[in-house]
């Protein structure tokens, strides 16, 4: 555990004074996003991912589960996600098991296909070892947040970015060309079990229900 709050510690003294309180959805936009990020990387948050992947992710010793988290929260920060987020994606993955396999072949934490996996680990520079590669819980998370953040960019919808990591881009895409209604049940499932994540993380921030509230929606409005 010292591992972790060692890697985070400089960064979280100055994310801890700006937590997410009700006021501060009054501020201009640009503030809200700013203090938004910032709370997304904090000393809670990375206690409340290791809480998390120590009570539900199987399998795993103390050394990896502390080296997942550390790449839960640099990999996250990277590319401008929540690790509260990352972790909603894994749980209605994989539900936090690293050996998870689908029947259409997705494996792993962040359930990822092999010729997925392969393609994004060019784009990475990630040493491809196949199968071996996609059951690393770390070699999968980097591969599945870079994902996420690339459809994000893609599609600028959470809702929409979610049913393409669910469902495939080549297939959602075809959906908007046609003007037809998206799958979004996949989506609101990761969504549910991240406000679920929230809760959980208030208690380590001392913040209120409304608070919480508050942060999930102002960090909705950070993509649209």
């Amino acid at each position: 555990m010292r591992g972790v709050i060692a890697a985070f510690i400089v960064s979280s003294l100055v994310s801890m004074a700006l937590l997410i309180h009700g006021e501060t959805l009054l501020a201009p936009k640009a503030k809200v996003r700013q203090v938004v990020r910032e709370d997304f990387y904090s000393l809670e948050r990375a206690l409340t991912a290791y809480r998390i992947i120590e009570e539900y992710g199987r399998g795993l010793d103390r050394e990896k589960r502390e080296e997942l988290v550390k790449v839960i929260m640099e990999e996250s920060r990277r590319y401008g996600l929540d690790p509260l987020f990352v972790l909603a994606v894994i749980e209605t993955e994989s539900t936090y098991y690293y050996r998870a396999r689908s029947r259409r072949g997705a494996r792993g934490l962040m359930q990822i296909r092999y010729f997925v996996g392969k393609a994004l680990s060019k784009e990475m520079d990630v040493e491809w070892k196949g199968v071996k590669t996609l059951y690393d819980p770390v070699d999968n998370v980097k591969l599945g947040i870079y994902y996420l953040a690339k459809l994000i960019e893609r599609f600028g919808s959470i809702d929409v970015a979610l049913t393409a990591y669910n469902y495939g881009p080549t297939y959602v895409s075809k959906l908007l060309a046609r003007g037809q209604r998206l799958p979004l049940h996949y989506s609101r499932k990761v969504l549910r079990a991240y406000r679920e994540l929230l809760d959980t993380y208030r208690t380590y921030a001392g913040m209120d229900r409304k608070g919480t509230e508050n942060l999930y929606l102002a960090w909705k409005g950070l993509y649209r």
